[in-house]
């Protein structure tokens, strides 16, 4: 096999591994809500400490890594913290499944552009739908909202309060999908990019040795 012959298979390997890599870089942003930056919304001031508002999330497809958590966050331009939850959602039951991620953070209150929890480090994989989660560690303002087109997906919403635990947020009488988002990213395909890092390695000792 010439050396041109060979070096054409090594650029089509990397070519190849390039494509995976760009594939799981194609960042998805997982939405129930309507919600447009700078419109109105209703934020949501019943909840007390230790109650959660949450949503199901459901990817395309998966695996995929949990990136960024998004959400509109205010109705006072004050911070506080929240306690942000993510679950395995797979059984789409009313309680969520094993909890993925849990963690605390300062979140400023602004009325119409969405709050953004940056969770790139945490390698978050989940393989089907995901609950995500805003824990409220005191009442009142600034909260979590509720998009005002006048639908809920009542498969979607969800509370836990004290008391009842887990609810479904229109069996709470609410109306409106909470707008909190999740920003997500293919994993990529293990098999194939293992297998295309052997060929390239296999042209580069056959170029070597030609």
């Amino acid at each position: 096999m010439t050396k041109r012959v060979l070096a054409a298979w090594l650029g089509i390997g990397v070519a190849a591994i390039v494509a995976l890599a760009a594939h799981a870089a194609s960042a998805v942003e997982l939405a129930n809500d309507g919600y447009v930056e700078n419109g109105s919304a209703a934020f949501q001031a019943g909840f007390v400490g230790g109650e959660i508002g949450a949503v199901r999330l459901v990817p395309d497809q998966g695996p995929v890594t949990v990136e960024r958590v998004r959400l509109l966050f205010g109705g006072d331009a004050v911070s506080r913290d929240v306690v942000l939850h993510i679950w395995d959602d797979s059984a789409e039951a009313l309680e969520p499944g094993a909890e993925l991620y849990s963690g605390i953070h300062s979140v400023t209150g602004f009325d119409t552009a969405l709050q953004e929890i940056n969770l790139s480090g945490e390698s978050i994989v989940v393989t089907g739908p995901f609950r995500v989660g805003i824990e409220f560690v005191a009442a009142g303002l600034p909260s979590i909202a509720r998009d005002d087109d006048g639908t809920i997906d009542a498969s979607r919403n969800f509370v836990f309060v004290s008391g009842p635990g887990w609810t479904g947020a229109q069996s709470a009488g609410l109306v409106g999908d909470w707008v909190i988002r999740a920003v997500v990213v293919p994993e990529p395909d293990g098999a194939a990019a293992a297998s295309l890092v052997v060929l390239v390695w296999l042209a580069r000792r056959r170029i070597a040795s030609a």
